[in-house]
């Protein structure tokens, strides 16, 4: 399976934003795809957002700080169209998602950068309903989704080595 995961993140929130970059390349080194917003010339949603939304298996998102008016939008968006939305919470700022849990495609995962490893933080997505839901897998195909957590597992690593090698706290917390 060619796994096609959208990452969004915060505009303005390095972290965020260099973490979605460098998964993007990484997994394109491994005929994964990684879809980024389009966020030239503004933040609001547009139509190649939501192609990129659309085409995906999956839309993933490391949070280091509440979820800016333009991931809400992509977040509802995803859901509305039946994607599974997984994101990850730096329990440092906490989790601060205003989406109701009827939404049942969305699965969130607080952890802390400096006690859980990116393979705990992956089971705790599993055992919360998994990355991808009803996706058509091979036959020979060993756990749930292995590609598609592959490439998140490597985010997560890449996430967790900026929250621990940052000398001063984010400048930009929403």
């Amino acid at each position: 399976m060619h796994p096609k995961i959208f990452v969004s993140y915060n505009p303005g929130v390095e972290m965020e934003q260099s973490t979605a970059l460098r998964l993007q390349t990484i997994a394109s080194l491994y005929g994964a795809t990684v879809y980024l917003p389009d966020r030239l010339g503004g933040t609001s949603l547009k139509k190649e957002t939501e192609e990129r939304i659309l085409d995906s298996h999956a839309f993933v998102l490391f949070a280091t700080s509440g979820l800016s008016k333009t991931v809400m939008e992509e977040v509802r968006f995803a859901l509305h169209n039946n994607k599974r939305v997984v994101i990850f919470h730096d329990s440092t700022t906490g989790k601060r998602i205003k989406i109701s849990a009827s939404e049942g495609q969305l699965v969130d995962v607080l952890f802390d950068p400096y006690k859980d490893t990116p393979a705990a933080i992956l089971q705790k997505a599993f055992d919360r309903g998994g990355i991808v839901q009803n996706a058509r897998l091979p036959e020979n195909a060993s756990s749930p989704n292995p590609a598609l957590s592959a490439v998140i597992g490597i985010g997560l690593g890449l996430f967790m080595l900026w929250a621990l090698n940052e000398d001063e706290p984010q400048k930009t917390r929403r």
